[in-house]
């Protein structure tokens, strides 16, 4: 996924939604590398099968690009960043059925261990990409972001 905004005066409107879904990483790059030309900032999800990618991407265009790897913590801030900005009315997000099925689909876990995580269930429609690529675009400064 790679999700764009446009930060408006104090609310992060979105601008595009793209998914990638299904295409050939070689073909992922290409679209991906034509959009961080157009952005301050570029947050690109570096865990896993997304740390090529990112690494490539951040080689190509310098700290233009941010590589974020998800973390527990690193996904606890994201979440409770998007969280605030819903509730704070700081972002517009298309009116998609996988949209907000995404968005409802993270959820707040306490382990066994007491620790606290945010995640969400893989299903036929991903891991709730579209809402962590939305988190990481409305990151300070993040513009754009691709998810896994």
């Amino acid at each position: 996924i790679i999700w764009r905004y446009e930060d408006v005066g104090d609310v992060f409107w979105t601008r595009m939604v793209l998914e990638l879904h299904k295409m050939k990483f070689s073909q992922q790059r290409k679209v991906l590398y034509q959009y961080i030309p157009l952005v301050r900032r570029a947050c690109i999800d570096s865990t896993g099968i997304g740390a090529q990618m990112a690494e490539e991407a951040k080689e190509k265009f310098g700290s233009r690009v941010e590589e974020v790897t998800f973390s527990a913590s690193a996904k606890e801030d994201l979440a409770l960043w998007q969280k605030q900005c819903f509730e704070d009315k700081k972002v517009r997000v298309p009116a998609d059925k996988k949209v907000r099925n995404d968005l409802h689909a993270v959820k707040k876990i306490v382990t066994s261990a007491g620790n606290t995580r945010y995640d969400a269930s893989r299903d036929e429609l991903g891991h709730a990409d579209r809402i962590w690529a939305s988190a990481l675009a409305c990151t300070p400064g993040g513009m754009l972001s691709q998810g896994r």
